[in-house]
């Protein structure tokens, strides 16, 4: 690059070189890019790590990514996914799904409880849950970057924002309409799962639009063919 084209590299160039490798699974490859960087990695680099870490499974490197996060900037661990119904537009850092019922947008954040019908949520959620479990849903707990028992790691799954998203949907949209959702950030390999199985369990039509691409779920499948 310095070569070739005269340009030194930013910081932001390593993140997106660190983006690049983790979107497509190469976890180890990015770690071990970011331990030959010829500049101290900022907070952003073991963030984008971190969170690709959670999208594609890897538990270990993700707590390791998740310690150095919270010594480099401890508010960031503070800052949890959140979702919202359509927004104006879409932040960066905080993962967001966006979905509009009758017009208004509303704001998650993963595990949250300040919505005004939490509590309907939080039901419909376990109750679609039991519902995928009996046609064959095993929650993915290593999606969850967290040291805590697997009872908990299945509460973590199912309060994830886009989820948050999809049960105030059901709740709140015409039957059978389509519910269209906006992340910033990309949807981890349990949820990708969970709302394959909410797709033909309603009979509905998901429309997620991640960091990478769109999915459309319907009938059990995705657009993406993703297994």
């Amino acid at each position: 690059m310095i070569k070739d084209y005269g340009i030194v590299p930013s910081m932001d160039h390593y993140v997106k070189v660190i983006d690049m490798l983790g979107s497509i699974g190469y976890l180890d490859e990015a770690f071990e890019f970011i331990e030959k960087m010829p500049l101290e990695p900022s907070v952003n680099i073991w963030e984008t790590l971190m969170d690709l870490c959670r999208v594609h499974g890897h538990m270990e490197l993700g707590d390791c990514c998740a310690e150095l996060v919270e010594q480099l900037d401890p508010s960031r661990m503070n800052e949890q996914p959140k979702a919202s119904l359509l927004p104006k537009e879409k932040k960066e850092l905080v993962s967001q799904s966006l979905l509009e019922v009758r017009s208004r947008v509303h704001e998650y954040q993963a595990g949250d409880r300040s919505h005004p019908n939490t509590d309907k949520l939080y039901t419909e959620l376990r109750h679609l849950r039991e519902q995928m479990k009996e046609a064959g849903y095993i929650p993915e707990t290593r999606f969850v970057l967290y040291d805590i028992d697997h009872e908990s790691k299945e509460e973590a799954l199912l309060a994830h924002s886009e989820r948050l998203a999809i049960a105030d949907g059901l709740l709140n949209s015409p039957v059978r309409s389509p519910i269209r959702i906006i992340k910033n950030l990309r949807v981890c390999g349990d949820c990708h799962t969970a709302l394959k199985v909410i797709s033909k369990i309603v009979g509905r039509e998901l429309i997620i639009q991640d960091a990478k691409r769109f999915h459309h779920f319907k009938d059990g499948l995705c657009s993406c063919r993703q297994i």
